[in-house]
């Protein structure tokens, strides 16, 4: 899948080493600029922005900052309000979900598999993330993110991580921006991750989503993920960007697919489980 360009990510500043990138944070809250800046150009103290959502407003920030989608909003639960922070699934693992979850036929069990997943890819980074934070802040310790599901209006829920953070007296935006939760986003970045780790690799996290039963199909030619039951493409094995796929097929025989020159490309091939 191409990459955008990379821009700079906040609210680390990112300096590169050999094998992976050393954290460091900024000194003063106005230097978290760039995609989160115009929630803090609104609401200038999370109080204002409780004001606003009490007063009927949605107050949220989505982003990607050279990793997966972000967010940040306010949430009027019923015990406490919160702000939340919240790294959402994005490439490659949502497009493994969606595949998995459209081949699901008990989707309780996708979700306790994606979530366990989601949770067991936390517990791998965040040690990892705390120490490079460390390095600039010794006494620093990650905030524990949740994995969650919630609806959305695409046919699959929503996955991430989130941490939230109840709104007392003298909350600050920084201190509701974890450092180590907001670089979880890049971890997963094909081009350059801040951790380079194999646990990471594409095959190792849907490895990681069939063993808690996820039921992710691959393809044998391009590895990526696969389903058969998309509501655009149904009865053909179709990967994220549709049903063609750069690598020919070898059959069980030894035989390559022959090339389709009407549609460019060579039939998706799912790898036997």
């Amino acid at each position: 899948m191409p990459k955008k360009k990379r821009r700079p990510r906040h609210p680390a500043h990112l300096a590169h080493t050999p094998t992976t990138r050393r954290v460091s944070e900024p000194d003063q809250e106005r230097e978290y600029v760039d995609e989160f800046q115009p929630l803090l150009d609104r609401y200038p103290t999370v109080q204002d922005a409780v004001q606003a959502a009490e007063a009927g407003e949605s107050v949220e920030w989505t982003g990607s900052i050279g990793g997966l989608p972000m967010r940040h909003r306010v949430v009027l639960a019923p015990e406490q309000l919160m702000v939340e922070q919240a790294i959402l699934a994005g490439w490659p693992l949502d497009y493994m979900i969606r595949c998995a979850w459209f081949q699901s036929d008990a989707h309780v069990d996708t979700e306790k598999a994606v979530l366990k997943t989601l949770d067991e890819l936390h517990e791998l980074t965040r040690p990892l993330l705390e120490e490079q934070v460390r390095a600039v802040r010794p006494d620093y310790e990650a905030v524990v993110l949740s994995a969650f599901a919630e609806p959305s209006d695409r046919g699959v829920p929503t996955f991430g991580w989130r941490a939230r953070y109840p709104v007392i007296d003298g909350l600050t935006w920084q201190s509701t921006r974890d450092t180590a939760a907001w670089n979880l986003s890049g971890c997963f970045d094909a081009i350059d991750p801040i951790v380079d780790i194999p646990e990471l690799g594409r095959p190792a996290i849907a490895a990681r989503l069939s063993c808690n039963g996820a039921p992710l199909m691959v393809c044998k030619g391009c590895d990526l993920p696969l389903t058969d039951r998309h509501p655009r493409w149904t009865r053909v094995w179709v990967g994220p960007d549709g049903p063609r796929c750069e690598e020919p097929a070898v059959s069980d025989d030894g035989a390559q697919a022959g090339w389709d020159e009407e549609d460019f490309g060579y039939p998706h091939c799912p790898r036997p489980a």
